[in-house]
């Protein structure tokens, strides 16, 4: 079961969306009264020498940061030094990161990114910078003050960090436990730990840039519009003698080989491909469920979500994890309340064949599960 959050506090929906949302960083106090921190010393002393787990050390020399990759040996951790350790992708072990990440139902599905822990000492912190997408910050233990500044000039859109040495504040929060400060796309943001057991959650989000779009959809075009290899070939032309000329005939040959022959249904299966897509070291685990199998439970039971799954849906096309999911008409509100809420009720016994056969490939692709999902912490 997904623990409920309220991220905005007292604020409303619409005032957050309206007012903030892409545009004008926040603070917003106490969304947690009393917030307890799961992660212990003594768990991230675990953490850091995780191999599967994709964590950076950061440390400043003079005016420089130095970014060191693990696994670490927990020695790290005494430095006497100022520091920040960041974990990426914690919502995919750890039950409250998990829990944050999926209450933000505010802001549509696809937008939603990862979580990223940030434990520093005093005086920690990662430097000045921008990051190319939105951020809600949540402080955990500790403290920190978050000084911000302007909207910055994206140059790339590969760049999703980048360091401002030029940095000049418009803004200064404080963030306490329980507190969670909003940053737009862009904006430059300086955090510094005020505690030695300063711990921040940061829910990033994704959203497609044109240059990654005309990329994907090159690829889709070169795996959906498969045909024999062809060549120009002006062999029956009646004069080859144009020297510097391009010839018409060639001009109409690339126009022609350059143009699309999608269909509205094809550009919509790429769009749901690439939004539904997870990240590219996620592996699922198949299964080898049957129907008898699944039928000798005479009990209702609960469908979970795999914590890794990405589902979209738009005009009744449905997406799971870059696969489109084909569905007649009576099922469509099932799966929309489904990948709404990550998780439903079903009987086996009870349902139509169709709608049990599709959920059997989906928990033998190891997309979805008969159990609630299990978290290291």
């Amino acid at each position: 079961m997904i623990s409920p959050i309220n991220l905005l506090g007292n604020m409303s929906e619409k005032e957050f969306t309206q007012k903030f949302w892409g545009k004008t960083p926040c603070h917003i106090g106490s969304v947690i009264e009393n917030y307890s921190e799961s992660i212990t010393s003594k768990y991230l002393k675990n953490v850091i020498k995780d191999e599967q787990l994709f964590t950076k050390f950061i440390t400043k020399n003079k005016s420089n940061y130095i970014t060191q990759f693990g696994p670490f040996n927990t020695q790290v951790l005494n430095s006497n030094e100022p520091y920040t350790l960041l974990i990426h992708k914690s919502q995919l072990w750890h039950k409250f990161s998990y829990d944050l990440f999926n209450s933000i139902k505010f802001i549509p599905f696809f937008r939603h990114d990862d979580v990223m822990i940030s434990f520093s000492n005093f005086d920690g912190s990662v430097g000045a910078h921008s990051d190319s997408y939105d951020v809600f910050l949540f402080q955990g233990s500790g403290e920190k003050t978050w000084l911000i500044g302007g909207p910055q000039t994206q140059k790339s859109s590969n760049s999703d960090f980048n360091v401002n040495k030029k940095f000049k504040r418009r803004y200064k929060f404080i963030a306490k436990p329980g507190d969670v400060i909003y940053i737009p796309p862009n904006t430059t943001h300086h955090g510094i730990a005020n505690t030695d057991d300063c711990i921040t959650y940061s829910v990033g989000f994704r959203s497609p840039s044109n240059q990654d779009i005309k990329q994907r959809y090159l690829e889709f075009l070169m795996d959906m519009e498969l045909e024999d290899f062809d060549i120009y070939n002006d062999s029956n032309d009646n004069s080859l003698n144009i020297q510097a000329n391009i010839p018409k005939k060639l001009i109409k040959y690339i126009n022609e080989k350059c143009k699309s022959t999608l269909r509205n249904k094809n550009s919509s299966i790429f769009i749901g491909q690439l939004m539904s897509e997870p990240d590219l070291d996620i592996t699922f685990i198949k299964k080898r469920y049957s129907l008898q199998q699944l039928m000798n439970n005479k009990k209702e039971q609960i469908l979970y979500f795999d914590v890794a799954s990405r589902a979209i849906y738009f005009d009744n096309f449905f997406f799971i994890n870059g696969v489109h999911v084909p569905l007649t008409k009576n099922l469509f509100n099932f799966f929309k309340k489904f990948f709404d809420n990550k998780e439903c009720c079903i009987n086996f016994c009870k349902k139509n064949p169709e709608l049990i056969r599709i959920i059997i490939e989906l928990l033998n692709d190891g997309f979805i599960h008969l159990n609630s999902p299990k978290f290291k912490v």
